[in-house]
């Protein structure tokens, strides 16, 4: 199971790293929403499980 979650935590990076290019220095709301949710659910799943 926490090879699962890892895999997850991995899958967020990517997806918040592309979502801050397009989030355009935070100045587009939808990427940076994106980018912010990402990088909460990275953390989340890399420190808690």
């Amino acid at each position: 199971m926490q090879w699962l979650f890892l895999v997850l935590a991995g899958l967020f990076e990517v997806g918040w790293a592309l979502g801050l290019k397009y989030s355009e220095g935070f100045t587009k709301f939808m990427p940076s929403a994106f980018t912010v949710l990402g990088m909460i659910a990275s953390f989340y799943f890399y420190h808690y499980h």
